[in-house]
């Protein structure tokens, strides 16, 4: 249960906003680098989404396995510093958890089971099996996008409408996924449309053998502001297969918010 929560909260920081002013993306993904150019990343230009303060309310769906959850989630974000989410099931009207994320440390409530979890982050990647970090997440939910590597370090690709940034050949990752051995390489792939939005990142950890798959399906344009609306996450390993799908309700920018965080004295710390 307590893996299960980590690696909802985690996922759940990457998210964001309600229907206005919508472009939606229909159709499946192609996993097809196309026609290679002789670019590097640093000769593209991604959009850059700023704020200070966040507030905003999601309906969540997070089928891990097979087994499904729906949720309704309250996020607040100050930029670079604090991120703090509620989360109860669809059905249920009392809040059951409550995590607090800075850059340094993750902490959470258990209403339900009245436990508490306080950890850095090297804990917190113990239990979701890759690489986190409070940037890494900030990014996720802003749309911003997030480079493993130096940014000449990436080849540059056109693939329809999309320029496609990879740490190295798209191909010759997708056949040493296929094998029996699997890939022993860090891999990252950026697909940015037309908007110069980075609207989807693929990320392969060897060290855990987990793949993260990250699109926006939908945008919106908040106080002049354009963030990711919908969209949907999902991760997959040796036996993992979690998808994470998400579309905001109401959101406020760049008016300060409060981080209510208490533990009770009487809760006892999650083993």
């Amino acid at each position: 249960m307590a893996r299960w929560i980590i690696i909802t909260f985690a996922i759940a920081a990457m998210l964001w906003f309600h229907a206005s002013c919508r472009t939606s993306r229909m159709g499946s993904i192609q996993l097809n680098q196309g026609v290679k150019t002789t670019l590097n990343g640093s000769n593209i230009t991604m959009a850059q989404f700023t704020f200070d303060w966040f507030d905003g309310r999601f309906n969540a769906e997070v089928n891990n396995n097979g087994k499904v959850n729906s949720l309704k989630c309250r996020v607040r974000i100050r930029r670079d510093s604090l991120m703090w989410i509620s989360i109860k099931p669809d059905v249920a009207i009392i809040e059951v958890f409550r995590v607090l994320i800075s850059t340094d440390s993750v902490k959470l409530i258990n209403y339900l089971d009245k436990t508490y979890f306080t950890g850095d982050y090297a804990t917190i990647r113990s239990f979701v099996n890759f690489d986190i970090s409070f940037g890494m997440l900030q990014n996720i939910f802003t749309g911003n996008p997030t480079l493993l590597f130096p940014a000449e370090q990436y080849e540059v690709s056109v693939s329809g409408n999309d320029t496609v940034l990879t740490s190295s050949d798209m191909n010759e990752y997708l056949t040493l996924k296929k094998a029996s051995q699997k890939p022993q390489i860090l891999f990252h792939a950026i697909w940015v449309d037309v908007a110069k939005r980075a609207w989807r990142s693929l990320f392969y950890d060897p060290a855990s053998r987990m793949e993260v798959d990250l699109s926006y399906t939908a945008y919106q344009t908040v106080d002049s502001l354009q963030f990711p609306q919908s969209g949907k996450v999902t991760l997959r390993g040796d036996t993992t297969n979690t998808v994470f799908t998400f579309t905001y309700t109401k959101t406020e920018v760049n008016k300060p918010v409060e981080f209510p965080f208490s533990i009770p004295a009487s809760y006892q710390k999650m083993k």
